[in-house]
């Protein structure tokens, strides 16, 4: 897995205290729609005695992303559903601190946990809990050292890792990583020329650097797959702006796997550098 990081500078001279980014309580826009709340997350009736607000953008007829944030900070947490009412739990969904650090993410289906559900501390995964559509499969625990498998029978981490290395390596596998079309000198180009620094992003945050962490899948074709989500957020407009870059990717070179096109997990870093 590659990780890089682009620093973008942008000069800072407007004086307005704040830009108000959210004018009803359900304003459709671009296939998205506005929730207010106040502290204890009953609905507020305008943006000023709001405390959060959640963000649900229409995907596709399939797919709907709830994005729940603090007014003027990083986002609390991500759910995904499949139908418009928000009643069906279906694909990645994620929580934060209150630093906008991810503490934990996994997938659903149909309202079922399903594969790798991974929790952080420190930025570090502490425990990995693998489900089979709501079954539970297997648990790697670091802190602990510890594999438990679905009977329930144990064995060191380290052990489990050196047995898996021997059947890896028992056959030579030949890895190529996927690539930004021109290079990773491209790739940052593309990000530096269209990523654009949001007003509202200015005018509540102020001066300083604002960094996001996306996580992003390049499919076997070498599109970006739906599946991309944030480990570090700043700010909802920010936070849109970033996923809109990645969300709008050229194609990349698929990675491969013994000559065969894999899906391959991209790790970026973008801050906003604000004078």
């Amino acid at each position: 897995m590659r990780f890089s990081k682009i620093t973008l500078f942008f000069n800072f001279y407007c004086l307005l205290a704040f830009i108000q980014p959210l004018h009803a309580q359900k304003e459709k826009e671009d296939n998205s729609q506005v929730y207010m709340y106040k502290k204890d997350w009953s609905t507020a009736a305008n943006i000023d005695e709001a405390m959060y607000f959640t963000h649900v953008v229409k995907e596709s007829d399939s797919v709907y992303i709830a994005r729940s944030y603090n007014k003027n900070g990083p986002m609390i947490r991500q759910e995904s559903f499949s139908d418009e009412d928000l009643s069906v739990p279906n694909g990645r969904f994620c929580w934060y601190n209150k630093n906008g650090n991810l503490d934990s993410t996994g997938w659903v289906v149909n309202g079922k946990k399903d594969n790798d559900w991974v929790y952080y501390r420190n930025d570090k995964t502490y425990l990995i809990m693998r489900y089979n559509l709501g079954k539970f499969a297997n648990k790697s625990d670091y802190d602990a050292g510890i594999y438990t498998d679905a009977d329930g029978n144990t064995i060191p981490l380290e052990e489990k890792r050196i047995k898996d290395s021997i059947e890896w390596n028992s056959v030579k596998h030949e890895q190529v990583e996927a690539k930004y079309k021109n290079g990773t000198k491209a790739w940052q180009n593309y990000i530096s020329e269209n990523l654009k620094t949001p007003d509202r992003l200015m005018n509540i945050l102020g001066r300083g650097k604002y960094t996001d962490v996306v996580l992003f899948m390049i499919n076997k074709e070498g599109d970006i797959d739906k599946d991309y989500f944030l480990m570090k957020s700043c700010e909802w407009s920010g936070d849109m702006e970033v996923l809109r870059i990645i969300k709008e990717s050229p194609k990349w070179q698929a990675a491969k796997q013994d000559g065969k096109p894999v899906f391959y997990r991209q790790k970026q870093s973008i801050t906003f550098e604000v004078n």
